[in-house]
């Protein structure tokens, strides 16, 4: 890096609970939000664009993951019953 250069980075925003209230709340009916609507929710929230469209993009993140743990957590479950069918099964013989 060159001297007097500076390495350019987004700081971490911290938002309020009435703005992450508003942000889930929208993200609740909408996992995706068009771009007027974020202007206009990033105006009424008082932030800029980018953080409610980086809001969005790790809110998306969290809930596909929680998805994937959910849905893994179900075969799992269904898994353990079919064992527990099988076994049924061959006690009966």
């Amino acid at each position: 890096m060159k001297e007097g250069a500076r390495k350019s980075y987004f700081r971490r925003s911290v938002f309020s609970d009435n703005q992450r209230k508003q942000l889930e709340d929208r993200f609740q009916r909408h996992k995706y939000i068009s771009k007027p609507d974020r202007r206009q929710l990033a105006l009424d929230l008082g932030l800029n664009d980018a953080q409610v469209k980086i809001w969005f993009q790790n809110r998306r993140m969290k809930w596909r993951h929680s998805q994937r743990s959910q849905r893994d957590s179900d075969g799992n479950c269904m898994d353990k019953l079919d064992k527990s069918f099988q076994n049924l099964d061959t006690l009966s013989d």
